[in-house]
């Protein structure tokens, strides 16, 4: 996945993700907003609005280690989500959706598996239905 993709991904879908990066690992207590500008191999840039402050302020959200290859920014954002929330406590969890959006997740999840083995099941029918046509075409031959 590009970077365009990625930014665009957690801004679009995820910014109480990058709002909690900013608030529980780089301790922006006041921080309002924050969106994501980029990736590098050491971590997520941001930039976060902050209460009583003109400016926006520069951050870099670092991964638990570099970087080596794209498949584990997903993964990163992921441990990174779970990790800020972790910090800023029950109540803001509570108050931010941090276990609805996982329970959401966790049905997409389900339904997810549903699809794919509905789709698994259509094509062992398929198969099964192939073979009685077979062995019938056979019988009827012989």
């Amino acid at each position: 996945m590009s970077e365009a993709r990625v930014v665009g991904h957690m801004n679009g879908d995820h910014a109480d993700s990058c709002l909690a990066y900013a608030r529980g690992l780089c301790g922006v207590a006041g921080a309002t907003s924050a969106q994501m500008t980029g990736v590098s191999c050491a971590g997520f840039a941001l930039e976060v609005a902050v209460e009583g402050e003109a400016k926006l302020r520069k951050l870099l959200v670092r991964f638990p280690v570099p970087l080596r290859h794209a498949s584990q920014v997903r993964g990163f954002a992921v441990e990174l989500h779970h990790a800020a929330f972790a910090a800023l406590g029950l109540h803001y969890r509570l108050r931010h959706g941090y276990y609805r959006r996982g329970a959401l997740m966790a049905i997409a999840g389900v339904a997810k598996a549903i699809a794919k083995r509905r789709v698994q099941l259509g094509a062992v029918g398929l198969a099964a239905a192939a073979l009685v046509v077979a062995v019938a075409a056979r019988r009827r031959v012989g």
